[in-house]
């Protein structure tokens, strides 16, 4: 009888751990992957949130460990402007990019397409989670707040590209302090500055 009483409560407290770390990946906590070899996961992406007139709204990106059926990461965002599933753009669209090198330390990061809003400038967004030294995927929280951001490894900094009124045109730069972007310059030039003279 203390045999099977204990093999259940070793059972139940299997059970408890698994769907503790479940519900931590989908509240957006930190926690620990059962493996923490980088190369084993991958990345699915699906589009959610309809509204009335068929369009989606949000984004939900689920991380899988080799051939197991339950997921381990699991973020949903909303995206920069309504998207229509349908269309060519939408389905050639890269949502999701587990590649990039994003904070430059060898070890592939993660990055998710939010879309883009097109008033008066295109500027394109992306979430961003980087794979740290304990072993599993830590959000940018900053990364959202990059306009058309783009990576570049020889400086290893990042810069972040949009239009301030009519006539200018800011370039902000930033480096990496830990897990945090750090603005370290900002540029601004009057695209038409050449035409008008």
């Amino acid at each position: 009888m203390k045999k099977i009483l204990l093999f259940l409560f070793i059972l139940c407290a299997f059970t408890a751990a698994k769907a503790q770390k479940v519900r931590n990946a989908k509240a957006g906590q930190k926690y620990k992957y059962e493996t923490k070899n980088r190369a084993a996961y991958h990345f699915t992406a699906e589009l959610c949130d309809p509204t009335n007139d068929g369009m989606m709204a949000a984004i939900m990106v689920k991380g899988y460990v080799g051939n197991e059926e339950s997921s381990y990461f699991e973020r949903k965002f909303d995206l920069a402007d309504c998207v229509n599933p349908n269309s060519e753009g939408t389905k050639s669209a890269e949502w999701v990019n587990d590649r990039a090198d994003i904070n430059f330390d060898g070890m592939p990061d993660l990055q998710i397409y939010l879309w883009f809003t097109a008033v008066g400038q295109i500027i394109e967004t992306y979430a961003a989670f980087v794979w740290n030294s304990e072993g599993y995927f830590e959000e940018v929280k900053d990364f959202k707040e990059l306009c058309n951001p783009e990576i570049h490894p020889d400086s290893k900094t990042i810069t972040s590209s949009y239009r301030h009124g009519i006539n200018k045109l800011i370039t902000d730069t930033y480096i990496w302090d830990g897990n945090n972007l750090k603005l370290i310059k900002q540029e601004s030039v009057n695209p038409f500055e050449d035409e008008n003279n």
